[in-house]
């Protein structure tokens, strides 16, 4: 079989920074021609390993948005906030 990657492990989340750091340079030099095309085309790859490609991706190429815009938060919504959750009704 030719594609020998499909039996090693990927780390996705290496994967989609790598994309989003070349999508980052393209739009720099200005070779970046559609960002949707681009992305569509990196999402391939998680179709092809028979993966989910990250959301906002999707969503914002479908909103209109720019994935180069957006301010990635890695902590929950309730972090560093005096959040109790209560079951009152």
């Amino acid at each position: 079989m030719p594609y020998e990657v499909i039996n090693k492990e990927i780390d996705f989340k290496q994967y989609i920074e790598l994309v989003e750091e070349h999508l980052k340079g393209r739009k720099k030099t200005g070779a970046l021609e559609s960002e949707a095309d681009f992305l569509t085309g990196a999402m391939s790859m998680f179709v092809f390993l028979e993966q989910f490609p990250p959301a906002h991706w999707v969503f914002d190429i479908m909103s209109g948005k720019s994935v180069l815009d957006r301010e990635e938060k890695e902590q929950p919504l309730h972090e560093g906030h005096d959040y109790q959750p209560t079951h009152d009704h």
